[in-house]
């Protein structure tokens, strides 16, 4: 089961950090660090 949540989690996670690129992209705007 443990496996099965790992296959969910890690495409996941990389959406989230996908859309927070993408956002800055369609924003016009560079990533920075607050």
């Amino acid at each position: 089961m443990s496996a099965y949540v790992e296959l969910v989690r890690a495409p996941a996670a990389l959406t989230v950090v996908g859309d927070t690129v993408a956002g800055a992209a369609a924003a016009g705007t560079r990533l920075r660090g607050r």
